[in-house]
């Protein structure tokens, strides 16, 4: 799954907006994606709560219908490719820090 922190979101929106090179969309993700399983794990360990499992998939098929196999449970892997070959450089090094940093300013 693709995740981006809110500080790196917030740059690709300045980085944007003075980039005379930069037109049409661009993915504002992390340059890695992870497995749901290691976003849980690390959102668990932000929140300090134990960890049982990810959400299931027969869980998120019932919340989202045909949606979750289109968005949610495919493997998107979606790249910024766009803001790498520009040379945008993220804040967050990884999403734990970014899990962190914006949980620490929300909570």
């Amino acid at each position: 799954m693709s995740w981006i922190g809110l500080a790196d979101l917030v740059a690709i929106y300045r980085f944007a907006m003075n980039s005379d090179s930069l037109s049409g969309p661009i993915n504002a993700v992390a340059p890695r994606s992870i497995s749901n399983l290691r976003f849980t794990v690390a959102l668990g360990q932000a929140l300090g709560r134990p960890t049982l499992f990810p959400a299931p998939a027969l869980v998120i098929k019932i919340l989202f219908g045909e949606m979750a196999d289109e968005t949610l449970l495919a493997d998107l892997a979606v790249v910024p490719w766009r803001l790498q070959q520009l040379g945008f450089t993220w804040e967050s090094g990884s999403l734990a820090a970014a899990l962190a940093a914006t949980l620490s300013t929300t909570v």
